[in-house]
């Protein structure tokens, strides 16, 4: 999976999505508040970040 870059816009959108899906366990992370989702986003961020930071 490729880390968010705000810069791809939609894209990013659909990429922090199924980061979040993926990393999370939540299904459809659309339905989240903006709040919500913004701090689930950056939460699976990190955590992809750790995972391939060593790989």
């Amino acid at each position: 999976m490729l880390p968010v870059d705000e810069r791809d816009g939609e894209d990013g959108i659909r990429k922090a999505d199924a980061l979040i899906s993926h990393y999370l366990h939540i299904p459809h992370p659309e339905t989240l508040s903006d709040e919500v989702w913004c701090d689930k986003a950056g939460q699976a961020q990190w955590l992809h970040r750790q995972l391939h930071q060593s790989a």
